[in-house]
């Protein structure tokens, strides 16, 4: 081999090493960033049952769930650039070498544009949906709360609030009946029997405020 051709190749070794040796290339571990999965990458930190509610429903209507699917889609031909090239074209043909190249620089990119993507979609629907869930859901609650009275107690009140807020707020499939059925839950009949111990009479603004807050 000519000299000219052997210095090139020495030269692409080296890139090649210095490429694969980088440490901020390393792989992002925010956990939540895959390529596959939507409902575990995107999980939102909450302070109450209601608005964690919201953060579930908002995820499954049905804008959310295709700006996520969307996110499947991204042409990540954009990760094999010139950084890649250089690295692969260094390996000469090694399968384990290009392997290397692949797991430093195109799948951490790949992992970077899609938890953009999931970024998007939370900051474009989901969070608008969940202020507007929160606010909706809590006012909805009171008002079902004051305005049904069961001679049977807590447990049928609390069947009639739900079936009442799934009816109001436009069926199960909408956000706002979901978030409130799930903050009702199983906590509904206890808190319930609580407000009936401090004296709360259901029907009036006291004991809706309190199984509601």
């Amino acid at each position: 081999m000519d000299s000219p051709r052997r210095g090139w190749l020495a030269m692409l070794c080296l890139a090649t090493t210095l490429v694969l040796g980088r440490s901020d290339l390393g792989p992002i571990t925010d956990s939540n960033a895959t390529n596959s999965t939507h409902g575990p990458a995107l999980t939102l930190e909450t302070t109450s049952e209601n608005s964690a509610g919201c953060t579930a429903s908002c995820k499954g209507i049905t804008q959310a769930v295709t700006c996520y699917a969307g996110c499947d889609g991204i042409d990540f031909a954009i990760c094999k650039g010139t950084e890649y090239i250089a690295c692969k074209g260094g390996c000469l043909g090694i399968h384990k070498c290009v392997h290397k190249c692949e797991e430093k620089i195109v799948k951490p990119c790949e992992r970077e544009l899609v938890k953009k993507c999931h970024n998007k979609c939370e900051a474009d629907v989901v969070k608008p949906c969940e202020k507007k869930c929160n606010a909706s859901g809590h006012k909805l609650c009171v008002k079902l709360f004051e305005e049904l009275v069961s001679a049977e107690g807590c447990h049928e009140l609390c069947s009639e609030v739900v079936a009442a807020a799934e009816s109001a707020a436009g069926g199960p499939l909408n956000p706002v009946a979901d978030a409130l059925a799930f903050a009702l839950g199983s906590a509904c009949v206890p808190t319930c029997s609580a407000a009936l111990k401090e004296g709360l009479v259901p029907g009036t603004q006291e004991f809706a405020e309190f199984m509601c807050k």
